[in-house]
């Protein structure tokens, strides 16, 4: 299960600017199930949906790129 859990090259959970805001979305929350409900409301809610989103490169679709943006298209 750890190799599904892990960051990539994308999904750059190690990222330090990720895991601030994750623990910033987070504080207060106990289990993992508020936890995770948190998070998927912050992308659902506060990042703005933009079909014009960049994507020509990789970089267009790494989660510190798409949270600096504060905008993507649902592969964002």
């Amino acid at each position: 299960m750890e190799e599904y859990l892990g960051p990539t090259q994308v999904v750059e959970s190690d990222s330090p600017i990720i895991q601030q805001k994750a623990r910033e979305l987070t504080a207060g929350l106990e289990t993992d199930s508020e936890k995770a409900v948190a998070l998927f409301y912050y992308v659902r809610d506060g990042i703005r949906h933009n079909p014009y989103a960049p994507g020509q490169f990789l970089e267009n679709y790494m989660a510190t790129e798409t949270l600096e943006r504060g905008s993507g298209h649902c592969e964002h």
